[in-house]
């Protein structure tokens, strides 16, 4: 699909469009729009391409995590970068970027924000903000955000 770039920076999509390919006969083809965000602007734009030419691994919590077995190095002697979601700050895993993405449930913010505000990941903690679901998520607050050390980022729900 079409992708749009900014004047001031080739590789930054303006507001655009695009279309994932379509994977089997018969099947639609499913097509996005997406507007820029100054949160994600100010806050995860800085990491656009920080980590080029580095393993990335991004971490889920099933129970395939307890056979994962990290390394700080890859076998060509590369960083290896990590990235997950919440639930990741329960195991032993150390984890570069986390993102906690929602308040409610058992594992979520509003139970346990002492234990996620106290969290460290190794470069940066965000809180998600839902632009279309302000009380969903713990990024639409920044005093929370500011109480946990975390960066605001910015999704819509579909």
């Amino acid at each position: 699909g079409k992708v749009e770039a900014a004047a001031t920076n080739d590789a930054i999509p303006a507001s655009a469009s695009y279309c994932i390919p379509v994977m089997c006969k018969g099947c639609a083809q499913v097509c996005k729009t997406y507007a820029r965000s100054s949160i994600n602007e100010r806050n995860v734009l800085p990491l656009y391409n920080v980590h080029a030419n580095q393993t990335g691994i991004l971490l889920g919590t099933g129970g395939s995590l307890d056979r994962y077995v990290h390394s700080d190095y890859d076998d060509e002697g590369r960083r290896v970068v990590t990235a997950s979601i919440k639930s990741i700050i329960y195991t032993d895993v150390p984890v570069d970027y986390v993102i906690f993405s929602d308040r409610a449930g058992p594992k979520g913010y509003d139970k346990n924000f002492r234990i996620i505000d106290a969290y460290q990941a190794r470069k940066q903690k965000f809180y998600l903000h839902m632009a279309n679901q302000k009380a969903f998520a713990p990024g639409s607050n920044p005093e929370w955000c500011a109480r946990g050390n975390a960066k605001a980022m910015e999704a819509r729900a579909a």
